[in-house]
């Protein structure tokens, strides 16, 4: 491919994707908006099935799942309205229609890993921790989970020779 070609296709992208997006954006606010009206949002659920790869999908659940009832269920990979009526939100369509879903999330840069820190003992206490305290939900055994968390604190604070020589 020539570099006329590389332009061409570049130049095209561009226009295609620009449309692209308003597209998907114009639909989704029409969804609330049939949604809002009907109580039909299985549309939602087709227009996620529909986006293209490269489409920000996750981004888009975010944005709808924001203004609309309706949660996004990973496992099922659909929309879903929550049973219990008192977790359910709004509709803030007026909302959606002024912040587009390319906009609204921002897109996590892949960062640096410092892979000497990755298996200590106290990195993982205090990533757990953080995790914990931002989790909706938690399941397991928590008891357990905190017996555990003494042990690797204990164990945080030996080398690894002296752990290695406990164990042999």
């Amino acid at each position: 491919m020539d570099i006329k070609t590389i332009n061409s296709k570049i130049k095209s992208i561009k226009t295609r994707g620009k449309n692209l997006d308003k597209d998907i954006h114009e639909t989704g606010v029409a969804i609330m908006r049939h949604a809002a009206k009907h109580h039909d949002y299985s549309a939602a659920n087709r227009l996620v099935d529909a986006m293209p790869k490269s489409g920000r999908t996750k981004a888009f659940i975010k944005w709808f799942s924001d203004h609309t009832p309706y949660n996004w269920n990973e496992k099922e990979k659909t929309f879903k309205l929550p049973k219990n009526k008192d977790n359910r939100r709004i509709f803030l369509i007026d909302e959606a229609e002024k912040v587009p879903f390319w906009e609204y999330t921002v897109e996590v840069t892949p960062g640096t890993i410092d892979v000497d820190k990755c298996l200590q003992f106290q990195t993982i206490l205090d990533q757990t921790s953080k995790r914990l305290e931002k989790a909706e939900e938690t399941k397991g055994d928590k008891a357990a989970f905190l017996k555990r968390s003494v042990l690797f604190e204990k164990l945080s604070n030996m080398s690894v020779e002296d752990i290695m020589a406990k164990l042999a």
